[in-house]
């Protein structure tokens, strides 16, 4: 076998497993997937419909999806923190 192969090997299950995380972000979350296509439209056909320049598009349409992205994430975790079960206090007075 090469050796060669194996470094390939290892770097295409990174960019498969990576793929994976990227696709079960859209797939699992429809409120992200919804949000962005949103974004995007509103990029689309606002962002000329109110006169923003053509330079500023690309860094806006970035912005937004990033700031959708971090929103996303930061719900998530408070879901998942509302789901974990908190540990019961023992002991009645605290003496």
């Amino acid at each position: 076998m090469n050796e060669g192969a194996k470094p390939r090997r290892g770097m295409t299950r990174v960019l498969l497993a990576a793929g994976a995380q990227l696709w079960g972000l859209f797939v699992d979350d429809g409120m992200l997937a919804c949000a962005l296509v949103a974004w995007c439209c509103v990029a689309i056909l606002g962002f000329p419909a109110i006169g923003v320049e053509r330079a500023w598009c690309a860094p806006l349409l970035l912005a937004g999806c990033l700031v959708t992205l971090v929103l996303d994430v930061l719900a998530a975790a408070l879901r998942r923190r509302a789901l974990v079960p908190q540990p019961k206090s023992r002991g009645g007075g605290g003496r």
